[in-house]
């Protein structure tokens, strides 16, 4: 096993996979790569709200 560490630029966090030398299959995501898009979405929606009722 191996770490390897990334960024999600949508949310500005650093992200770990913990992968299989062997069969490069990604074992552990911390934090999951679909939560990460799902807090970026919802950013993005919340930033539209805001600037709509302006």
């Amino acid at each position: 096993m191996e770490a390897i560490f990334g960024y999600h630029e949508g949310t500005n966090r650093v992200t770990i996979k913990i992968v299989d030398k062997d069969t490069k299959e990604v074992k552990k995501e911390y934090p999951a790569e679909k939560t990460l898009d799902m807090i970026q979405k919802v950013w993005e929606m919340a930033g539209l709200m805001v600037d709509e009722k302006r």
